[in-house]
């Protein structure tokens, strides 16, 4: 066999006659017009579990910023409103009026009221002879009490009476949208500590809620009734009410004669035929010092609420930006 010279490549050989053709190996790499497209593989994962866009991690920072300025706005809302309480002065409850009629002297009158149900208040009104007279002279006429209710006010019961029931048994009447009850005055004595006295007394139920009396933690309001009457001397009035915690407002401008925790009396003399019926009006001022520092804390805390909102929406409206 000869040999081509060195560095010359060697001609391929013509294949001998006979032999079958040679067959050409398949080469390992495909034309790339020819190769077939690579299905899509998964996105990559981030290590916390998350797609790795940074555009989504931004835009979900961007809503977390607003949503927490909201959430504390309404935290901030929410304390506002628990801590504020006013609640603001009671109006002035209308007032009774009281009209005696008696031939002989009386000294005392006590007016007292108690709310025996929400809706049904109890009036007992006491007539007092002056000491160590125990009954009326007995030439003189029976005396007559007259309660008149303010307008709009009713009593539960309005008995009729007619003829000489009159004189002797109480009735009612209405007069416009006055209710009026007459009560014939019957003396009984009373045996007092240093001496005996005549009293009459006169109890009346009215349909009404927080009749002549108004109150909460830092204001209270009493109906002093008027009084009109032609007694012979000077007529004392007193009135009670019962009040919770009573001795805890000052009643400077109208002074009590005694206040404890319950109740509160206030007298009056009446020397006239007339005396006009009047509001007593009690401040708390330990409430209304905290009263004030919570409204104060409140509106502070509304502030901040608001200026969260207003963050809060600044931020929303620049989350696409």
């Amino acid at each position: 066999m000869s040999s081509s010279p060195s560095g010359v490549d060697a001609a391929p050989e013509e294949p001998r006659p006979g032999a079958p053709p040679a067959i050409e190996a398949p080469s390992s790499h495909l034309p790339e017009q020819g190769r077939p497209p690579l299905p899509p593989g998964p996105a990559p994962v981030a290590p916390n579990g998350h797609t790795g866009h940074p555009g989504n991690r931004r835009l979900r920072k961007k809503i977390v910023a607003p949503a927490v300025m909201v959430i504390i706005g309404v935290g901030l809302l929410l304390g506002a409103i628990a801590l504020y309480s006013s609640p603001g002065e009671p109006s002035s409850p209308p007032y009774p009026t009281l009209q005696l009629h008696s031939t002989f002297p009386l000294s005392n009158l006590i007016y007292t009221v108690d709310q025996v149900q929400p809706a049904l208040a109890r009036i007992t009104v006491e007539a007092e002879m002056p000491a160590g007279t125990v009954r009326p002279p007995a030439s003189a006429p029976v005396a007559h009490l007259f309660v008149a209710l303010p307008r709009g006010t009713t009593f539960w019961t309005c008995p009729n009476a007619v003829g000489l029931a009159r004189v002797t048994r109480p009735w009612c009447s209405h007069v416009g949208s006055l209710s009026i009850w007459v009560q014939p005055l019957v003396f009984r004595t009373i045996r007092g500590p240093f001496a005996s006295y005549g009293a009459a007394f006169t109890t009346v139920f009215v349909r009404a809620r927080s009749f002549g009396v108004h109150f909460n933690d830092v204001t209270a309001s009493a109906a002093i009734p008027a009084i009109e009457h032609d007694a012979a001397g000077v007529l004392v009035l007193t009135a009670q009410y019962n009040i919770p915690s009573a001795s805890s407002y000052d009643w400077s401008a109208f002074p009590t004669l005694f206040a404890n925790g319950t109740y509160a009396m206030w007298d009056e003399q009446v020397p006239a035929s007339v005396a006009d019926g009047k509001a007593a009006i009690g401040v708390n001022h330990a409430n209304q010092a905290k009263d004030a520092n919570m409204t104060f804390i409140a509106g502070a805390l509304l502030g901040l609420a608001g200026a969260a909102f207003l963050v809060g929406i600044q931020e929303a409206l620049h989350i696409n930006d």
